[in-house]
């Protein structure tokens, strides 16, 4: 996601981009994506042979401070990952796959912010091991 412009025309680049591992710093700057990994389920073998690629299911939330910042943002992260193939930091990725998504309406992230809002997209990785 930080080397695609969609992406960091919105949340930044380099080592200030807004793009977090796992969840949003305490006092975050919106709009920011938030990944995590949510499973790697067990790829079954080929009549006894090891495929050599792996299946991870990702989460990819993107936060914005109104509900078409959000969208807008979700829009660039799938545009930057969904159909993707290549290599990157050594990593062969075969396909990344956009498997389904959700939109919410989030409570303030503490007293003194308003509401905020996240889309939430899910992703099917297979990369070689």
């Amino acid at each position: 996601m930080k080397a695609v412009s969609a992406v960091t025309d919105i949340v930044g680049t380099g080592s200030s981009a807004r793009i977090h591992a796992m969840h949003l710093p305490q006092k975050p700057t919106l709009e920011a994506v938030v990944f995590q990994r949510i499973s790697t389920p067990i790829v079954v073998h080929a009549f006894g042979a090891d495929p050599g690629l792996t299946e991870e299911r990702w989460q990819v939330s993107a936060w914005g401070n109104t509900f078409l910042e959000a969208k807008t943002l979700a829009a660039a992260v799938k545009t930057a990952l969904s159909r993707y193939s290549g290599t990157s930091d050594s990593t062969v990725f075969q396909d990344i796959l956009h498997d389904g998504g959700a939109d919410f309406d989030e409570d303030p992230i503490n007293e003194n912010t308003p509401r905020v809002f996240r889309s939430q997209n899910d992703y099917l990785v297979w990369y070689e091991e």
